[in-house]
């Protein structure tokens, strides 16, 4: 990821001193703002994506950029971040904007599992769960090119399993704290 920092930050500057697009801008920024993140640079993540976001109000973004994916992803550093009703926010703007489009099963369910981390991490398991399902059924044979791919599906079943056991550490600590042992 260190070279696509690199890179990117290189194209920012040429983004600066040319006349670029404002598709080309976005993708620029929506990218390094990801890279960061992956990077755990997430101050420097929430910058560009507050730029990104500056540039998406301000001029015609045409289909060439996905802002749905940008609003997801802003989402995750939300969470990362620990902003847990930011992050629902944003993770709940990508998945209207996915409503109003042909849906892509896989990138709904990316949402839609987001949107379950936050809700456990808000403690609300219930609703968690009903999200991690949702981007199972979702998921039932398909990958990012519209593929099945196991490899993405088994991902998503371990960390519904995962969501699972701690929903259960939760129920266990509460009948801990009441006395009661199950």
């Amino acid at each position: 990821y260190d070279k696509a920092y690199d890179k990117g930050k290189e194209l920012l500057l040429r983004c600066k001193a040319e006349n670029v697009s404002a598709d080309q801008h976005a993708m620029i920024l929506g990218n390094l703002a990801l890279v960061c993140f992956l990077l755990d640079k997430l101050e420097e993540a929430q910058g560009f994506y507050n730029k990104l976001f500056e540039v998406i109000n301000q001029q015609e973004i045409s289909g060439e950029f996905n802002e749905l994916i940008a609003l997801r992803n802003y989402g995750r550093l939300n969470l990362k971040q620990g902003n847990l009703s930011e992050a629902k926010t944003n993770i709940t703007k990508s998945l209207l904007k996915e409503s109003n489009r042909i849906v892509n099963s896989f990138q709904n369910a990316k949402s839609m599992l987001h949107l379950g981390e936050a809700q456990m991490l808000l403690g609300d398991y219930e609703i968690a769960q009903e999200y991690y399902t949702k981007a199972i059924l979702m998921l039932d044979g398909v990958d990012a090119t519209g593929q099945f791919s196991g490899k993405i599906y088994n991902s998503y079943v371990g960390v519904l399993i995962e969501a699972l056991s701690i929903r259960g550490r939760h129920y266990f600590d509460c009948s801990q704290d009441s006395g009661r042992t199950t």
